[in-house]
């Protein structure tokens, strides 16, 4: 049976992140050091993400929300 994800803990996990990524710095930050101030183990980190990169991608968007779609800009032919 799989495991149901909760959004409250990837609400934790980023906030976790963001902790662990401000105080330690992006290289110095282990899985583990942000499961463990999430609360939870770092075997259930994976469930949310898969990777430190998509960890940090997840603390980005937390903290500057995600990146609005902008319509194309209509092309017009440039004036004489």
């Amino acid at each position: 049976m799989a495991r149901k994800k909760e959004p409250q803990k990837l609400e934790a996990i980023a906030e976790a992140a963001i902790t662990c990524f401000t105080d330690l710095g992006i290289r110095r930050t282990q899985m583990a050091d942000v499961a463990r101030v999430a609360g939870v183990s770092s075997g259930a980190l994976y469930l949310y993400v898969s990777s430190k990169e998509a960890l940090f991608h997840l603390a980005i968007l937390k903290v500057c929300g995600p990146v609005p779609r902008q319509p194309r800009p209509s092309l017009s032919p440039t004036p004489a």
